[in-house]
């Protein structure tokens, strides 16, 4: 995957991913995470995700995809079938349970998003390290009493 610059930063929220309120100083009311996914290819969708000023490289299976674009909050909750705290997006149409975590290839997961750090065509390296990274970002966020939310945009330019 070839670099592109994260020009949306400045757009949406301050080096640390989070919006303020125009004129408001005092506490960032949402924290906003951008998944750029890049064009699928014959077995799954890769992308970039940008949390603060970390970037996490991504992967979804082709069948199902279950979040189309569009902007989700994320909220932190317990996984029995995981045995912990994972990210969930909620308001996804006609799906629950969508999550992000670990995992190397799109085979893993049943339309949940998994993130690394590195990675190639179709598989993800450092996924558990990733999720360590990922939550500790989120886990700091929600002790502020901030929202997060992530934004997937179908860029297909990655």
């Amino acid at each position: 995957m070839k670099s592109l610059p994260f020009f949306w930063l400045d757009s949406y929220c301050n080096n640390k991913g989070i919006i303020l309120v125009p004129g408001h100083k005092l506490k960032p009311i949402e924290y906003i995470m951008i998944l750029n996914r890049g064009k699928p290819n014959n077995e799954c969708i890769r992308g970039r995700l940008l949390a603060g000023d970390t970037i996490f490289e991504t992967l979804e299976p082709l069948e199902p995809i279950c979040c189309p674009a569009g902007r989700y909050r994320v909220e932190l909750e317990y996984s029995p079938r995981f045995d912990r705290t994972l990210p969930e997006l909620k308001g996804v149409p006609g799906r629950t349970e969508i999550k992000f975590h670990a995992l190397n290839r799109a085979a893993e997961s049943e339309g949940c998003i998994g993130v690394g750090l590195s990675g190639s065509d179709n598989y993800i390296n450092h996924s558990k390290l990733a999720m360590e990274k990922l939550m500790e970002l989120l886990k700091e966020v929600d002790t502020k009493n901030q929202s997060i939310w992530v934004e997937i945009l179908n860029m297909e330019a990655i």
